[in-house]
């Protein structure tokens, strides 16, 4: 590793990008004087533009280096003496997606196949013949490449913290006002009316569809951060979906749909509880969502090394072209004559993606016309 020269530290650089950048320059060593000549050209070249430079020989040695330091471009040979400038690249890759990367080759008029750059997604190759100046070219782009993606990932990494905190504020009064209704509900404020029952039921089933979308939102949030912790140890499966027994009715209203229920007291799996909920709930608000009439239907069973949660419905089911996308996120299946009860996109994403982290699945089935079947698939506690 050299770090830059004490007589250059207060050289004003003459590149135009508005801040130094620290690069790798991973160049085989041989005992040829003209190839050292040219190695040490380059690095005092990339210095005086203004940008700090490590010098790697090998490919190890790169992504060590990488391993250790803050990275913005590096400037890889085709030929090292452990591994290609390919494989240092892909390496490289899993450490810091990141990282910018121009490949090197010596041989005059040698250049690396399409195909090799296309599938490593670099910005670009030089051929050191061509000179430094355009060495420089493929820097400075590689450099501005570096500052928009990273520009990019904190935009997104602030909407998605707004978003957080956002949906964490209005989780909390919303809690209040349910908690308020239940009490309505159950007379402790005095008698309702039979109209004023009525209303304050579909203010209750608004409020769970408002802070199931709430949750979605905040459940997203710590996914796409990176932040969301589980805990699997044994739980009682049967017990969590028992706990939507009384939602299912007010999500529905007045819809006239039969529910069936086969749920098994003992039923177990090693999941996380929390995320198994969130899970259910996902599937019964969406079978209530999109079905208007015949039946629901929630079924647990178990089979000594898989735990089963089946949530189907008699609904116009979903398309084939769309039973794919309909567990991206922010995709929906386009189903005319639905009930219009709001949706995002996000809740079969997180429920899949749940599941997948807890060591099951998430499945559909459907038939356009007769209805969708969604199973959820956890490891059962032995």
């Amino acid at each position: 590793m050299d770090s830059q020269q004490p007589n250059q530290i207060n050289q004003q650089p003459e590149s135009d990008l508005a801040e130094p950048f620290s690069q790798i320059f991973v160049d085989r060593a041989e005992a040829d004087w003209a190839f050292d000549l040219l190695r040490e050209a380059t690095r005092q070249l990339l210095e005086r533009e203004g940008h700090s430079v490590l010098l790697a020989s090998t490919g190890e040695e790169a992504c060590s280096l990488l391993a250790g330091e803050t990275v913005h471009v590096m400037l890889v040979d085709h030929s090292l003496p452990d591994m290609t400038g390919a494989e240092v690249i892909e390496k490289c890759r899993t450490i810091d997606d990141l990282v910018q990367t121009v490949l090197l080759t010596s041989e005059p008029g040698a250049y690396p196949p399409r195909e090799l750059l296309r599938r490593l997604a670099i910005q670009g190759h030089h051929n050191k013949s061509d000179g430094l100046e355009k060495l420089l070219q493929y820097v400075d782009t590689a450099c501005r490449t570096h500052s928009l993606l990273e520009s990019s990932r904190q935009a997104e990494r602030l909407k998605q913290q707004l978003l957080a905190n956002v949906s964490h504020e209005l989780r909390t009064p919303l809690n209040v006002i349910l908690g308020f209704l239940d009490l309505i509900r159950e007379g402790t404020c005095g008698p309702l009316a039979p109209e004023g029952t009525e209303a304050v039921t579909t203010i209750h089933r608004h409020a769970l569809v408002l802070l199931h979308l709430i949750n979605d939102f905040l459940d997203m949030s710590k996914l796409q951060a990176g932040a969301m912790q589980l805990t699997c140890e044994p739980v009682c499966v049967s017990m969590i979906v028992d706990e939507f027994r009384d939602a299912l009715p007010i999500l529905l209203g007045e819809v006239p749909v039969n529910v069936r229920w086969e749920v098994p007291p003992d039923a177990q799996a090693v999941a996380d509880s929390g995320k198994v909920r969130v899970i259910v709930q996902n599937l019964i608000s969406n079978a209530a969502k999109f079905t208007n009439e015949g039946e629901i239907g929630v079924e647990v069973r178990t089979n000594g090394t898989q735990t089963y949660v089946t949530v189907s419905d008699t609904g116009p089911g979903i398309q084939p072209d769309d039973q794919a996308r309909i567990f991206d996120l922010f995709e929906q299946a386009d189903v005319p004559g639905s009930r219009r009860l709001g949706g995002t996109g996000i809740g079969l994403y997180l429920a899949r993606t749940l599941s997948r982290l807890m060591g099951g699945d998430l499945t559909l089935e459907s038939t356009p016309g007769s209805g969708s079947s969604f199973t959820l698939r956890l490891p059962a506690a032995r």
